[in-house]
């Protein structure tokens, strides 16, 4: 989450040239933890008018958050562990849907089933979405 501490208004030319470079310093990952970055925003920053949210990939759920029959996948494929996911990120967004959620996608977003789910989460939460 960026800022770690309060809040970033972008009124001011400082706190947009901060923000660039925060996100040019950062590498992506892999691992996209959706949910948790999102249930993290909703906790810490509830007084959040807007959440803007860079997304390289599907929402993935880490192994120590898997029920323990799914340990293995549990005969499970990970498309079906993918869209669960991507349900659970939108039942969490729901709750919330005086926050806009707009998107930023990046990498996969133009695959079907990614770029629907990015597009419903914008859609729920009245935010927006942009591809690069």
């Amino acid at each position: 989450a960026y800022p770690k501490v309060g809040y970033l208004s972008m009124s001011s030319e400082e706190n947009r040239t901060n923000l660039v470079m925060e996100i040019l310093k950062r590498e992506p990952e892999g691992n996209t933890a959706t949910w948790s970055a999102l249930k993290m925003a909703y906790d810490r920053y509830s007084e959040a008018d807007t959440i803007i949210l860079f997304t390289d990939g599907k929402p993935y759920i880490p192994r120590s958050n898997l029920p323990g029959s799914w340990d293995g996948l549990g005969g499970r494929d990970t498309a079906s562990i993918s869209r669960e996911e991507m349900r659970r990120v939108l039942d969490l967004a729901k709750q919330h849907p005086q926050i806009p959620i707009n998107v930023v996608g990046l990498g996969d977003y133009f695959e079907k089933e990614q770029a629907n789910f990015l597009l419903e989460l914008c859609r729920a939460t009245g935010g927006s979405f942009i591809g690069r």
